[in-house]
């Protein structure tokens, strides 16, 4: 019995305590003239949008093209024709060093090639129409061709003594006088032989040995042409003067840096990319670089090249997209945002950021439910800039509850301002 009177006790408690809790809240919508609080809101209708998501990476600009120009020769600085920032062309003149000892080579070796063309074309038949033949050659022809005449003459007296002896018609020392005779001219016919045979593969050596001559004057010619050329230091690329490092009356050293010149047309941006996003890059791909100095202006490029292998540095995949420097703002060294669309979804339900609210880890949204907020869950897909897409939780066509002050709950009445 004490049980159920105690129990009755607690019942009656707990309804008079929820009752003053409904009578305070009834009393807290009142105001004035008893009249439920009406909070006045911006409302916007929820629509579709594009979205994307989007992989940003930090990248640092550098020139498409960047050289530097050293000397090629020793020498001064005999004059300079460009400054830092000096927009040039490719060919043109930028310096020039004394020339004075490298013209006098060049005169030189241009004399070296005269002499060597004259010293091979006395050893050549070089008008054989007038019989203008090598002196060597020719002398040794001449005594071969005596020599012969004179065995042959030799030879046909021979063979007639040879006979008579037979016959009994001469003695025994005339005919021993013949043949020494005959044996005395076979060896200077012979020698006259091996003496044209080794005229003429001297003629042949020293034709050979002079064509080397030539050719060796030749390169001393071509070299000493270079070497003159190289006093003029010119441009490799067009583009822009970045470093100018010597001075009017310098000396510089073969392989001594003089200028440094870029092609800022086009601009490369170097990043890198993690193991589990480069999969997702493909070579010309559009990418938007933001430029952090130029308040985060947007440009528009392409990506060009993605290396097969991690940098073990940065533990990731370099990458490298290009840009048009159409307005001549880029310069290399720029920190900017790389931006890569890895995926998109078409038509999704959005809504701006400024009409969603997080609590407790949760995102929720306001909406106009027949003059009344509605206070609704729902799940966040991607997001750009100013919207948030919505993957659940609203649909299209309903009135979002944009504005909005602190005394808004679910339930509110409310009234479009």
């Amino acid at each position: 019995m004490k049980r159920l009177l105690i129990l009755l006790v607690i019942i009656n408690i707990f309804l008079y305590g929820c009752g003053s809790k409904e009578e305070s809240r009834a009393q807290e919508k009142l105001e004035g003239n008893g009249e439920e609080e009406i909070i006045y809101v911006k409302l916007q209708t929820i629509g579709t949008r594009d979205f994307a998501k989007t992989l940003s990476l930090s990248a640092i600009l550098e020139p498409q093209e960047k050289v530097k120009i050293s000397s090629k020769v020793n020498g001064t600085i005999e004059d300079i024709f460009v400054d830092i920032g000096s927009r040039v062309e490719k060919d043109q003149m930028l310096c020039k060093l004394d020339d004075t000892i490298y013209s006098i080579e060049f005169e030189r070796a241009g004399t070296g090639v005269r002499d060597s063309m004259n010293s091979l074309s006395r050893l050549r038949d070089f008008d054989e129409s007038k019989g203008m033949k090598n002196q060597g050659i020719e002398v040794a022809q001449s005594q071969y061709e005596k020599a012969k005449i004179n065995y042959d003459n030799t030879e046909k007296s021979y063979n007639r003594i040879v006979r008579l002896y037979e016959e009994k018609g001469i003695s025994q020392s005339d005919y021993e006088a013949i043949r020494e005779r005959l044996y005395l001219a076979k060896k200077q016919y012979d020698l006259a032989s091996a003496n044209l045979s080794q005229a003429k593969r001297d003629w042949k050596y020293n034709v050979e040995a002079a064509e080397i001559g030539l050719e060796a004057a030749r390169n001393n010619y071509k070299l000493a042409k270079e070497s003159l050329a190289y006093t003029n230091i010119v441009a490799p690329i067009s583009g822009v003067v970045a470093k100018k490092n010597v001075l009017i009356g310098e000396s510089v050293g073969m392989g001594s840096d003089i200028f440094t010149i870029v092609n800022t047309d086009n601009i490369y941006a170097n990043s890198g990319v993690s193991e589990k996003d480069v999969v997702k890059l493909m070579e010309n791909q559009q990418v938007f670089i933001k430029v952090n100095s130029l308040g985060n202006k947007t440009i528009e490029g392409k990506l060009i090249a993605i290396s097969p292998i991690i940098d073990e540095a940065s533990k990731t995949y370099p990458i490298k997209a290009l840009v048009e420097n159409i307005n001549n703002e880029l310069r290399g060294g720029m920190f900017a945002t790389l931006e890569i669309v890895i995926d998109s979804n078409s038509h999704s339900l959005a809504v701006p950021k400024d009409g969603v609210i997080k609590e407790d880890g949760e995102y929720y949204v306001f909406i106009d439910k027949d003059g009344q907020a509605q206070k609704r869950l729902v799940k966040l897909g991607y997001s750009d800039e100013d919207y948030y897409e919505i993957l659940e939780g609203v649909k299209k066509g309903e009135k979002l509850i944009k504005s909005f002050n602190d005394k808004l709950e679910h339930g509110s009445s409310i009234k479009s301002n």
